[in-house]
């Protein structure tokens, strides 16, 4: 696990302390940043499923959290839940918030084994964010990862084509509301028992407590989507519907 040194970090204050109140915009201790180093305009980080899951085992083993308590906070049984963490399955983003909330940590704590810093703004970089390869053909890249305590999650998707054009996207569930919006080719949205194909530019908005899912179609494909969190609530958590 990553400590939370500002040397190791690379996180850049542009400003030394101001002695005073609050820059607006900036933390309480009067610097101001652009949440820099891996988090924004500094080395982009890029994250794979076997270290994402790696955190999350040893974070449960150190507070010896039993797989069925973990499974329960996931919304899934204990043998899905295993499957996370040997890394048969892939692990949901979302499901990642509860365990978090289980852990006492940051979601940011997971995804790249270092604590958000900002509390005021981040600024990212283009290409900057922290980037997931969730699973393959499906790669996201937080936009926000380095703001804590955030309360929507907003991402940038890339989606890659499956073989078998007929392919139905995985679909899922979570609490909240969720907004798409296509910034590259075509992507295929299922909401329900609605099925729409997005181009440049389209957008969706909808209830996430509907099953839901999104694929590529013709090519390769970007989406922007913001993701509605509920920290501390027990609820953001994400499952594939059916389970």
């Amino acid at each position: 696990m990553g400590g939370g040194g500002g040397g190791e970090s690379g996180w850049r204050a542009d400003d030394p302390p101001s002695g005073g109140g609050q820059e607006r915009g900036g933390r309480e201790n009067g610097l101001r940043g652009e949440g820099g180093g891996r988090y924004g305009g500094g080395v982009m980080n890029s994250e794979s499923p076997d270290q994402v899951v790696a955190r999350v085992r040893e974070l449960r083993d150190i507070l010896g959290i039993g797989v069925a308590e973990a499974a329960a906070k996931c919304g899934v049984d204990e043998g899905t839940y295993r499957g996370y963490e040997d890394g048969s399955i892939p692990m949901p983003i979302n499901s990642l918030y509860g365990l978090a909330e289980l852990f006492g940590v940051d979601v940011t704590v997971l995804l790249t084994g270092e604590q958000p810093r900002m509390d005021g703004y981040t600024v990212v970089r283009n290409g900057k964010g922290v980037h997931v390869d969730r699973y393959e053909g499906y790669e996201f890249e937080s936009r926000a990862a380095n703001f804590k305590g955030r309360i929507i999650e907003p991402m940038i998707v890339t989606l890659k084509p499956h073989a078998d054009e007929s392919h139905e996207p995985a679909l899922v569930t979570h609490s909240g509301q969720e907004f798409n919006l296509v910034l590259e080719g075509r992507v295929r949205v299922v909401v329900g028992r609605n099925s729409f194909v997005l181009e440049e530019g389209d957008s969706i908005y909808f209830d996430a407590g509907l099953r839901h899912g999104q694929r590529a179609v013709g090519g390769t494909a970007k989406f922007l989507t913001i993701i509605q969190v509920e920290h501390g609530r027990g609820k953001a958590f994400e499952k594939v519907a059916g389970e």
